[in-house]
């Protein structure tokens, strides 16, 4: 029998794609007769999305997220003693090391959600050391993409897989009928960005952006979902804000957000994998992303855009050219259908789950 411990550094204040994988991997190891529990930082345990897994009387656990102190290693090692555990899967790099100097015997599964930016010689010795040196026994690694499986294995021989994030498209909504709706001359063009980490997903690129764009008299509203975090960064770097920038509170609802703009905007410096990138995609928003690794597997997509990253001018023309093409049903559902078959969170399952079970029997 696998009694796996999750193991998440996963901080987000809303129902998020991981979460909901989370969710279908409990009730894939309860289906084939396994055990898995969850262990969160202390911070979440009030959020509504954990509720979900209450609801299933899933077994959680939440500590002080003190990664690398003698604390968190020893707190974890009672948890893992406590519930027997024979297989440790890490999510999002926080607890990686404490995990596995907890159970360095157990196998354990690194699962790199975030890229590996290995473009200064220490970030490449920093990353050597985790993943040769303090890796080298019993543990494996799944990438999400093809950029994060690219930088890890540029550094370790290790055994790595490369699974591309799901999406629970069941949560979506598209209105295809709101993308068909003609568009006059005095339209105001919505622009949406999800700005939970303003400087590494580009707020700056596109508020200067949208900026010059207005000023050549173009109608845009740029639409910001944002947090605490990029509430402070707002406040601080666009004050008083400017009438065609809207900022936006987090939602479950995500399909309202795409539903009800024109362009979905990912300007992220630095990405393993954007679900919100593809969950716009599949609703039928054209996509505007910066040219960075994580997000080059939007090409496979119709009505996506890329321009250069940290250039506004390039992003700029970018949005032009998504506002100058009419949207195409034919598109959109060809999109739809391409993501089903490769990004549906039911295949994902199935796969981490065999690659658990697989581990766990070695």
């Amino acid at each position: 029998m696998i009694r796996c411990a999750s193991v998440s550094s996963y901080m987000g204040p809303y129902i998020s794609n991981y979460i909901l994988s989370e969710l279908a991997l409990e009730k894939e190891f309860r289906k084939k007769g396994d055990y898995i529990f969850h262990v969160f930082p202390k911070d979440v345990e009030n959020k509504e999305w954990v509720q979900l897994f209450r609801d299933l009387d899933a077994k959680l656990y939440f500590i002080d997220y003190k990664p690398g102190t003698f604390g968190s290693i020893r707190l974890l090692r009672k948890i893992f003693k406590k519930e027997k555990v024979n297989i440790i899967h890490c999510h999002f790099g926080g607890w990686d090391l404490d995990a596995k100097l907890a159970a360095p015997f157990t196998p354990t599964i690194w699962h790199q959600r975030m890229y590996v930016n290995l473009n200064t010689r220490k970030r490449r010795f920093k990353y050597w050391v985790k993943y040769n040196i303090l890796g080298m026994f019993k543990t494996q690694n799944i990438a999400i993409s093809d950029a994060v499986y690219e930088a890890i294995t540029s550094i370790t021989h290790k055994k790595t897989f490369c699974v591309p994030n799901c999406i629970d498209f069941n949560r979506l909504c598209p209105d295809l009928n709101c993308r068909l709706q003609k568009k006059d001359k005095n339209h105001i063009w919505k622009i949406l960005l999800f700005g939970y980490s303003p400087y590494v997903k580009g707020l700056d690129v596109a508020y200067k952006a949208c900026e010059l764009l207005n000023k050549d008299g173009k109608q845009i509203e740029l639409n910001v979902v944002s947090q605490d975090i990029s509430d402070k960064y707002i406040e601080e770097n666009f004050n008083p804000l400017p009438r065609w920038f809207k900022v936006l509170k987090p939602s479950n609802n995500v399909s309202e957000y795409y539903n009800q703009s024109d362009i979905f905007l990912s300007a992220s410096r630095s990405e393993g994998f954007s679900n919100s990138l593809l969950e716009a995609i599949y609703c039928g928003c054209p996509a505007v992303y910066s040219d960075i690794p994580g997000t080059k597997w939007a090409k496979e997509f119709g009505q996506t855009y890329e321009y250069e990253v940290e250039s506004y001018k390039s992003l700029a023309s970018a949005i032009l050219k998504s506002i100058s093409i009419p949207t195409s049903i034919g598109i959109i559902e060809k999109n739809q259908k391409e993501a089903l078959q490769t990004y549906s969170i039911d295949s994902w399952t199935k796969y981490i789950y065999i690659i658990l079970s697989d581990f766990h029997k070695r």
